[in-house]
């Protein structure tokens, strides 16, 4: 993709985000989105700061096909961030 391909892709990817929030009173927050297209893995990972809910940041990652994403987001990189969430200005 050229670059403005992508930067039109990752502010579709922040709007669905922020869409799904209409439904976190029925199904809790959103933890990371995951799309499985043909060549590649695309996953979205919300950052909040829990002392203002408001302010959010979103990490948009590209996997190989084939790759443990799931694992790698829930293992490896959900508890980095909360682990350096002060870095998060």
């Amino acid at each position: 993709m050229t670059e403005e391909e992508t930067k039109h892709y990752a502010v579709q990817a922040v709007l669905r985000a922020a869409i799904r929030e209409d439904f976190v009173n029925r199904l809790g927050n959103l933890r990371h989105s995951i799309g499985t297209y043909d060549r590649l893995i695309r996953a979205t990972v919300p950052i909040i700061k829990e002392e203002n809910l408001q302010t959010k940041y979103f990490i948009l990652l590209s996997f190989d096909i084939g790759t443990d994403v799931k694992g790698i987001i829930e293992n490896e990189l959900i508890p980095y961030t909360h682990k350096n969430i002060i870095s998060f200005a």
